[in-house]
């Protein structure tokens, strides 16, 4: 098992605020990780997925060491980043926090949101 994180833009703002994008009708109700990322990759126009072959970060303070991966999209054009996030080891909930030692993944993941603004 593992945890895996979608890492995707996919809301519009318009005058009334904040609208989630409609999945077409012939998308599962409710795909996996993989597939929720592939399906987003399409919608935004993203090509070129790769995937990292080193685990770089340390997100689940229950998994020792570096236990993530991500699986990119190359090809995205502006606003239409798509990431995929593994936790090998992992269960489905990351463990945030192990007494006074906090885990990378909140300042990762607002890093990438704000690496990644919408048009």
């Amino acid at each position: 098992g593992g945890g895996r994180h979608a890492m995707a833009q996919g809301c519009n703002v318009n005058s009334q605020g904040l609208t989630p994008l409609v999945l077409p009708p012939q998308v599962a109700l409710f795909p996996g990780a993989v597939e929720t990322v592939r399906i987003w990759a399409r919608l935004n126009g993203s090509s070129g997925p790769t995937e990292d072959v080193v685990r770089s970060m340390d997100l689940d303070l229950a998994v020792a060491g570096p236990d993530a991966s991500v699986m990119r999209y190359t090809n995205c054009p502006p606003g239409g980043a798509v990431e995929l996030w593994t936790i090998h080891g992992g269960l489905h909930v990351a463990t945030l926090t192990s007494g006074s030692t906090t885990s990378q993944m909140p300042e990762k993941i607002i890093d990438w949101l704000l690496a990644h603004p919408k048009p």
